[in-house]
């Protein structure tokens, strides 16, 4: 089903047991905020109150879990703070967690996020490895390969060349504009947006033939999941953005086996 939360009725939505959110973050991220400033204005019809329709949602038809992420800003929002306080009027356990994929899920890409967990039946407890990544970028990249490599390289180098110079001018300028290359030996990479297709502000990877954008590949193994597209932008957009398969494929398991565990066991007939 796909339809605008706000204007979809609750008895339309199909039965379910588990309800999980995540609303759009320009409003509520620090650089949507502050940056952008954009706190509580509409951007892309985003007016950041959507986690409302939600809350009725859950409200009238009370899921056995419900979870909830978003930026780490929106936790301390007046909107995070009356998610929390809501879902416990009705009745849920909550229980939040900061999810840092780096520091403690062993992941290469460091996009941090908000979680919120809450259950009905008994509390969820989130079991964090708290394994910093150890895994270079380099094993998450093709192995060099000199014609392709060539390729890549020289079909963005005027662009680079231009990346260069405005660089040059925004460190005369005092500012901090710049992009982020790549060797290899790199633990930890800064977010691949999903704007990344086109060529803004890296990470480029590092070749003899000069620098070269990753590839979709190198781009599905960093997030843990392949596409069926093959279109390059479409591939970017969906995958972009810090998307972290592993570690929520991860924690959706521990969901799984608490509600599993939580379920009431009938009586034998």
């Amino acid at each position: 089903m796909q339809a605008d939360l706000r204007a979809l009725h609750t008895s339309e939505s199909p039965a379910f047991d588990v309800l999980i959110g995540g609303i759009p973050c320009t409003c509520h991220s620090n650089l949507g905020r502050a940056k952008k400033g954009l706190a509580g204005k509409p951007e892309l019809g985003d007016t950041g109150d959507l986690f409302l329709p939600v809350v009725t949602l859950v409200s009238e038809r009370m899921p056995a879990a419900v979870v909830f992420e978003n930026v780490p800003a929106f936790g301390k929002s007046p909107a995070g703070e009356l998610l929390v306080s809501h879902f416990r009027r009705l009745g849920y356990h909550v229980t939040v967690e900061m999810l840092r994929p780096n520091e403690d899920w062993a992941e290469l890409e460091g996009r941090q996020r908000w979680l919120l967990f809450g259950t009905l039946a008994k509390p969820f407890t989130l079991q964090v490895p708290h394994e910093r990544c150890r895994t270079p970028a380099s094993a998450f990249l093709d192995r060099p390969d000199s014609e392709q490599d060539r390729a890549d390289a020289e079909r963005i180098a005027r662009t680079i060349a231009g990346l260069r110079a405005h660089n040059a001018r925004h460190r005369a300028a005092g500012h901090g504009f710049a992009f982020t290359e790549i060797a290899g030996n790199e633990l930890r990479l800064p977010t691949i947006p999903k704007s990344y297709h086109k060529i803004n502000t890296g990470p480029f990877v590092q070749t003899p033939f000069g620098l070269r954008l990753l590839r979709q590949a190198e781009i599905e193994r960093l997030h843990g999941h392949t596409l069926l597209t093959r279109h390059y932008a479409t591939a970017v957009q969906m995958l972009g953005q810090g998307v972290q398969t592993r570690v929520f494929r991860a924690v959706f398991r521990q969901l799984a086996d608490h509600l599993a565990n939580a379920m009431p066991v009938s009586a034998p007939v």
